[in-house]
């Protein structure tokens, strides 16, 4: 009794063979050699290829066989699959491994009799982690002989020869992503195997979702083996994108591992970004965009008096000011009136309405964008005449530092006094 024989299937290379129909068999059933030994070569010698292994498929005292692709050897002496990504076909008689050299078009199936020198073809599919893909390869199989029991009474299992790295997709991996402007950048990839069969397309493809296929944005670069490169255009400026090479031959499409990059934003003008209104009584700080559009603050910080302490508020990613609106920061003196105030507008210092003062927005690389002063003595927190409950604000927004009514996060008055300096 034969029991169950397991060879398991990893494959990551390919040599040569071609999709073609092969010649009919000489004698597909075996039927002058039905259990013999070892069938001789013919006149014309086949050369094994070097990667080829010979070994013995069988149970002996319930050990078991462990090769690379993934099929049996049940009790009725045959090859059986043992996954649905399996499937075998017998090419008939031939030589030797060597001569099993083209890959049959039909006659594929989950269950092939085991008959000394036929040679097979073994198809599987195989996902690959690294590109997250299927891909397809061949494995080309040769029947030596069976093995029988000590008194040639029983057939044990088979001696084969096989090379499981034959044929399939190609190989390719991706390039490193260079030259990235705000709406390009160039990557490409580099084919080194063919699986056996020439590679007819090859390019990229990418997307802002992860695992891009050729049914995203893809661009070709020729066909064969060979690095190539590609330019990605017409990209969004500061988006994150994911690019991985691709090859195509007659066995399908293979991926090479994914690599990502992020665009250069758009420089922001942040010339129109200015301090807007100052109150020391309700100890609010506020922000005003003068643009037609929203702009990103994050980075920019504010720093008070003589800059000591240092930064009091700093813009995290989240901070946009609204074309033509405000961002409205509020002092932590009375943060605790406010509980449901995002910590995020929260400045960490004072604001008093009779002191000199100097408030001061930087831009993120530390130039100043706006500053505002109440003093002449250029010594800050020094008593002065109380302006409370005015504001120090720009009449009207963006306008010329007065002293006016008091319009948090709203629109300020056009008219207004000079703010008195002692």
């Amino acid at each position: 009794m034969i029991s169950m024989l397991v060879i398991l299937a990893l494959c990551v290379a390919a040599t040569s063979c071609r999709k073609d129909n092969p010649s009919t068999p000489a004698n597909p059933d075996n039927t002058d050699n039905p259990n013999n030994t070892e069938i001789p070569n013919s006149p014309t010698d086949c050369i094994d290829p070097e990667d080829a292994v010979t070994v013995n498929i069988r149970n002996d005292g319930g050990g078991v066989t462990i090769l690379d692709c993934y099929f049996t050897i049940n009790t009725a002496n045959n090859f059986v699959s043992g996954s649905n990504y399996v499937t075998l076909v017998s090419v008939g008689e031939v030589s030797g491994l060597g001569c099993v050299t083209s890959i049959p078009q039909s006659g594929w199936s989950s269950q092939v009799a085991v008959i000394p020198g036929n040679g097979y073809v073994l198809n599987y599919r195989k996902y690959d982690e690294p590109t997250g893909s299927y891909i397809v390869k061949y494995a080309r199989l040769y029947v030596v002989r069976y093995i029988l029991n000590a008194t040639n009474e029983g057939i044990l299992g088979a001696e084969i020869k096989y090379q499981d790295n034959w044929c399939g997709t190609p190989i390719v991996s991706t390039g490193i992503i260079t030259d990235i402007t705000t709406t390009s950048a160039i990557c490409g990839g580099n084919v080194t195997s063919d699986g056996g069969t020439t590679v007819t397309e090859r390019g990229i493809c990418w997307n802002i979702i992860e695992e891009p296929t050729i049914n995203d944005n893809h661009e070709l670069s020729g066909s064969g083996l060979g690095n190539y490169t590609i330019q990605m255009t017409n990209l969004i400026p500061g988006t994150r994108y994911y690019v991985r090479a691709y090859a195509k031959n007659d066995f399908g499409i293979r991926y090479g591992e994914q690599n990502t990059f992020v665009t250069i934003s758009e420089p922001i003008d942040y010339s129109n970004i200015v301090l807007n209104e100052l109150n020391g009584a309700e100890k609010f700080i506020e922000i005003y965009n003068k643009s037609d559009i929203d702009l990103s603050l994050e980075g920019m910080y504010i720093m008070k008096d003589d800059y000591v302490a240092g930064a009091t508020w700093t813009a995290d990613a989240t901070i946009v000011a609204p074309a033509r609106g405000y961002v409205l920061l509020y002092s932590e003196d009375v943060q605790y009136d406010m509980p449901y105030y995002p910590e995020k507008l929260i400045f960490h210092s004072g604001l008093s309405a009779k002191k000199t003062v100097r408030i001061t927005l930087f831009l993120p690389d530390g130039t100043v964008r706006d500053d505002f002063t109440r003093g002449t003595t250029g010594v800050w927190g020094q008593a002065v005449s109380s302006v409370a409950p005015q504001s120090y604000a720009r009449t009207p927004d963006g306008g010329d530092w007065k002293l006016t009514d008091p319009t948090p996060g709203e629109a300020n008055p056009s008219y207004g006094e000079p703010i008195p300096q002692e």
